[in-house]
């Protein structure tokens, strides 16, 4: 594989397949939530394969189909409640590739010299003890 950078996002943050991670970007987030509510954090990949051709692209790019939560600590969370999402695009007339701010992707596949977001979504219910939540996220290639 040739994954440069993994860093996280905030929800806030429109991030286009040139993204970069802007100083103090690490692969490690916090997010705070009370109870009903639901948060999200981009999680932001970046495939530094070198491009010698077009072919290249194609040839080098990157396939994320999966991704897996896996509690840390603090009491039982339910897991199912966590949305996972890989961000979708639309072009336009000009050509870009706009971030899909209604996403539903399953899967994405990232180019050489490109950059993709997962979308994570922690929705945390009424009944939910309060306290602090590590989770490790995966996402799996293929």
């Amino acid at each position: 594989m040739n994954i440069t950078n993994v860093w996280a996002a905030p929800s806030t943050r429109s991030c286009f397949k040139n993204s970069a991670p802007y100083i103090g970007d690490t692969n490690t987030f916090t997010l705070d939530a009370a109870k009903g509510e639901s948060v999200s954090v981009q999680i932001m990949i970046k495939n530094g394969a070198d491009l010698k051709s077009t072919e290249d692209a194609v040839n080098k790019a990157i396939k994320i189909s999966d991704a897996v939560i896996t509690q840390l600590s603090g009491t039982h969370f339910d897991t199912e409640s966590i949305k996972i999402q890989a961000q979708e695009y639309i072009s336009f007339a000009d050509g870009i590739a706009y971030p899909d701010p209604i996403s539903n992707g399953a899967s994405s596949e990232i180019p050489a010299n490109c950059s993709a977001s997962w979308w994570v979504t922690f929705i945390v219910p009424e009944s939910q003890d309060i306290g602090e939540y590590k989770f490790r996220v995966t996402l799996n290639s293929n």
